[in-house]
């Protein structure tokens, strides 16, 4: 296992009461077990759209799941040779490998579908074998770019955000994870 990989998994295990289980796609909590009940998916089972986001590892889309016709967020990790992995100090090797990159995927795949049994959590539908792609609920959009378009929303409006984000970060702490990473481009709205 990786640095990088311990590193994370040191962060959860001392900031959380979650255990992690890399044979089955489980986690358990001290309260209670949650086992990942997801639809397995290929790719090729979707009509991939614009890209509406991208972070360091993956890009998300808007998709279309081709069996239902439902509409979909499709999170793609990025093939490696598109990966921005900085080598090491004095051109070693980097802390960061693509293995690396899948393991985080699939701990942030299990992290969401063991906290997001609650009604202001992002629900993933289904996964890929590998990780590589999986898909979620589609949002109309996220708080940032929404607050760009327009910066003076209804006070009622922000009251009930506010009230529903508060919820969700009770829950997830309530599980025993800390998010790490809250901020106004994570914050997804629904209509």
């Amino acid at each position: 296992m990786s640095k990088f990989v311990e590193n994370m998994r040191n962060i959860v295990r001392t900031s959380t009461n979650l255990e992690i289980n890399d044979e089955e796609s489980t986690i358990e909590t001290h309260h209670e077990k949650t086992v990942m009940k997801l639809l397995h998916y290929q790719r090729s089972d979707f009509q991939v759209g614009a890209m509406i986001g991208q972070g360091s590892f993956a890009t998300v889309h808007k998709a279309k799941e081709l069996a239902t016709g439902r509409d979909v967020a499709l999170k793609i990790v990025r093939p490696e040779s598109e990966l921005d992995i900085c080598p090491g100090p004095n051109g070693t090797s980097p802390d960061v490998s693509y293995d690396d990159v899948l393991k985080a995927m699939k701990l942030e795949i299990q992290y969401i579908e063991a906290v997001g049994l609650h009604p202001n959590i992002i629900r993933i539908i289904g996964t890929a074998e590998d990780c590589r792609v999986f898909s979620m609920e589609c949002a109309a959009a996220d708080l940032y770019n929404l607050v760009k378009k327009q910066p003076q929303l209804p006070l009622a409006m922000v009251q009930r955000w506010s009230r529903d984000m508060l919820e969700a970060v009770a829950h997830i702490h309530d599980m025993g994870v800390v998010h790490q990473d809250i901020k106004s481009s994570n914050v997804l709205i629904f209509a």
